[in-house]
């Protein structure tokens, strides 16, 4: 498991790096957008006036490219995949929600999405991949690495990193994952920063800007409300000699059922 540390902002070409990394699923590159704005900003704006200089630096920035193609991807396929799995994805599209909100006994689908955001395989647009990396702001303190053995390797740990924030500097630490996640000089710089978990607490109007990363929160208020799988019950009239008889079945039913993410518009099934 990864120790989060604040980095220092790192140089343009690093971000520049990892930004090439992030957009290699999508048609095309990030260069290419880059020289292409290059290119177009150049024929309009010959002049090197300071204003124009600086309006055309900031056009062939890559935030202002990233943003860019992010609202690109958004109007040529306006329910994009999120978590790579195609049943919560469409569940969540169909709620509307631009977070995925979890109440009730959230932990399970926790380890569930980020043992499968950060296992090599395929990314959320079906292309293989090299696995990912999460950030998880733990307010409760309830969060165990340890639940996420033997699904993910202990090497694998390293790419899920945690905080401990309080409620109060909640705001202010999530400006600093950010930074550290995007920017630092960390273990995962070649993987796709996927998903930030905040298990706790609420992030309306306080989410991260990298509109690829998925936000994930926990909280009695949520839309989604995580149980355990229910087991038939005894049939009506069933004796009690029966149902002593059938007592090891029940007991297998009752070890190997699931989970399930109940919300108002459907339902998600998981083990």
């Amino acid at each position: 498991m990864a120790s989060a540390r604040n980095a220092p902002v790192s140089s343009t070409e690093i971000l520049g790096t990892r930004l090439l990394s992030e957009i290699e699923s999508e048609e095309g590159s990030l260069e290419d957008v880059r020289l292409s704005l290059s290119s177009i900003s150049n024929f309009l704006f010959p002049a090197h006036h300071t204003q124009i200089t600086c309006f055309r630096h900031q056009l062939t920035s890559p935030p202002f490219i990233t943003q860019l193609l992010t609202d690109l991807r958004t109007s040529t396929n306006p329910n994009p995949p999120r978590t790579g799995l195609p049943d919560l994805d469409t569940l969540w599209h169909s709620h509307g929600s631009r977070q995925l909100s979890i109440s009730g006994r959230s932990l399970p689908l926790i380890y569930h999405l980020i043992t499968h955001l950060v296992c090599p395989g395929h990314n959320p647009n079906g292309r293989s991949d090299g696995g990912g990396t999460v950030a998880v702001l733990d307010i409760e303190g309830r969060f165990s690495p340890s639940h996420l053995l033997p699904s993910l390797s202990k090497d694998q740990l390293k790419h899920i990193y945690i905080w401990h924030p309080t409620p109060a500097n909640l705001a202010v630490t999530l400006e600093s994952v950010e930074q550290f996640m995007v920017y630092g000089d960390h273990a995962s710089r070649d993987r796709v920063w996927k998903a930030i978990f905040v298990l706790g607490g609420s992030v309306a109007g306080k989410g991260v800007r990298c509109g690829d990363v998925v936000t994930v929160t926990t909280g009695w208020r949520g839309w989604l409300r995580v149980e355990r799988e229910a087991v038939e019950g005894f049939l009506a009239g069933t004796s009690v000699e029966e149902a002593w008889g059938d007592r090891a079945a029940r007991e297998r039913a009752l070890e190997g059922r699931g989970w399930r993410g109940v919300s108002e518009v459907g339902e998600f099934v998981f083990k």
